[in-house]
């Protein structure tokens, strides 16, 4: 069980390190694609493809637009839901980022399984 544990803690350290050193790339307009308009009137997309890459490009633009260190971001939405955008808990929280359905209307979050929409709102919540 702890070498489980190990293996967890160790990827979600290198996801939180491999999206800190990924440069800024265009977005296409693919089929899947889920974006989000932020408040400050940046538009961030993740793309089904590049799910990954976009991703790590989210969360390093919410966090530093919102004061938050996007490694401690990063490890906060992996331990929610390893970064699984259908996520559902026990508990009825939803998406990357554990929405509670009361919580996210509040938020004024409109989808709470777009992970580009949970992303910002959840930044945006934190900082």
């Amino acid at each position: 069980m702890k070498r489980v544990q190990m293996k967890r803690t160790l990827y979600a350290s290198v996801i939180a390190g491999f999206c800190a050193m990924i440069p800024g790339v265009l977005l296409a307009n693919a089929p899947g694609t889920m974006c989000s308009l932020a408040q400050s009137g940046q538009v961030d997309c993740i793309r089904p493809d590049h799910f990954t890459y976009d991703l790590c490009q989210q969360i390093e633009n919410v966090s530093r637009n919102n004061g938050i260190d996007p490694g401690f971001f990063a490890r906060l939405l992996w331990q929610e839901s390893r970064f699984d955008p259908n996520a559902l808990s026990q508990a009825g929280a939803q998406g990357i980022a554990q929405f509670m359905p009361q919580t996210a209307k509040l938020r004024g979050l409109p989808d709470s399984y777009n992970p580009a929409q949970a992303i910002e709102r959840s930044a945006n919540y934190l900082g």
